[in-house]
């Protein structure tokens, strides 16, 4: 379980709002053979602005290329200690600590 102050459902909302950046990120990657450096690579073209997360106190997303994989990446937002995270991959660790929600991980720290 979530063992966050923010809801079950903000985390769900955010997978939402996330949706279409993953999208244009998965569309760039398709017609350049490799992710986008960083996000300003792909507004306007795939995407019209980045979407914020929605939930006021954590505004902030991260975008990461793969340390590991040349064609992998990730988004992810700070909550206090704990993380919220999508990877491309969707290789997540299995972890008592790490739920999936909606294709995103949450890992308590």
């Amino acid at each position: 379980p979530i063992h966050s102050h923010i809801s079950l459902y903000e985390y769900e909302r955010v997978t939402h709002r996330m949706a279409p950046l993953i999208k244009a990120i998965q569309k760039f990657k398709a017609e350049n053979n490799r992710p986008p450096k960083d996000l300003s690579e792909i507004v306007p073209k795939y995407i019209e602005r980045i979407p914020n997360t929605g939930i006021p106190a954590y505004r902030d997303l991260s975008y990461k290329i793969s340390d590991k994989d040349v064609n992998g990446w990730g988004l992810s937002i700070a909550v206090d200690f704990d993380r919220f995270y999508y990877l491309s991959s969707q290789n997540y660790p299995n972890h008592k600590d790490t739920e999936i929600i909606n294709g995103w991980a949450f890992f308590h720290d």
